[in-house]
Order: structure tokens, then C-alpha cells, then sequence
């Protein structure tokens, strides 16, 4: 894994973080991928097309103070004020970067996250 650490972007914070406190005791702390409710699932992905973002491909790792966005220059631009470019984080030569992926993913880490 290689990661980084995003700055979010004024703009959004906030929004974010309510997500972080609108999800931070879902399903009475039981909020895994094993045992996701599918109106957990829609809530969340509400939450973040309000705000423009999406986790078309990325909700099978939404859990309990992790909250995953898709991992697109464009998601990407709107959460972070200092965004990499996705072409300079990887050696992407004899790959296919197609929209519909889990991997790089963007990770909401909340404060209850483990």
C-alpha cells in the first residue's frame, strides 16, 4: 500500500466531517462489510452524491469510521486542496485506469476508526 495524507479543501470540510458524524454509530456500532444493511449502503452514497462525490465502486469498504469515496481526479479534486495527480502516483504502464475501479480508493478516516 502506499499512502498519503490529503489537506481537505475548505470548501468541503465541513461536509465531510458530518458524514464522519452522520455515520459514526450506524447500525449501533455493527457497521461492517459483513454485515452491511442496504440502507446504510444508499444513505451513504446520499450523503456523498450531496456533496458531489461518489462510492460507485469503493462501498464494499464502508465501515465504522472509514468512509471510502472513489478515487477519480475529480473526486479527488474536490476533497483535497493539495491533490496529486493520479497519473503521478503510479507507474500505471501495462495497466488499465479505467473509471470503474477499487484501486487507488480515497479513505474518510473518522475518529472512531480503529
Amino acid at each position: 500500500m502506499v499512502a498519503t495524507i490529503l489537506t481537505p479543501n475548505v470548501t468541503i470540510k465541513d461536509k465531510l466531517d458530518q458524514i464522519g458524524k452522520q455515520f459514526y454509530f450506524a447500525q449501533h456500532g455493527n457497521l461492517e462489510p459483513g454485515n452491511m444493511l442496504a440502507s446504510s449502503i444508499s444513505a451513504y452514497s446520499t450523503a456523498l452524491s450531496a456533496i458531489g462525490l461518489d462510492c460507485e465502486c469503493t462501498w464494499r469498504r464502508l465501515s465504522e469510521g472509514l468512509y471510502p469515496i472513489d478515487c477519480t481526479q475529480e473526486n479527488l479534486n474536490k476533497v483535497a486542496s493539495d491533490a496529486p495527480s493520479l497519473d503521478m502516483l503510479a507507474d500505471w504502464q501495462g495497466f488499465t485506469r479505467v473509471r470503474y475501479s477499487t484501486d487507488p480508493i480515497i479513505l474518510l478516516l473518522a475518529s472512531n476508526s480503529d
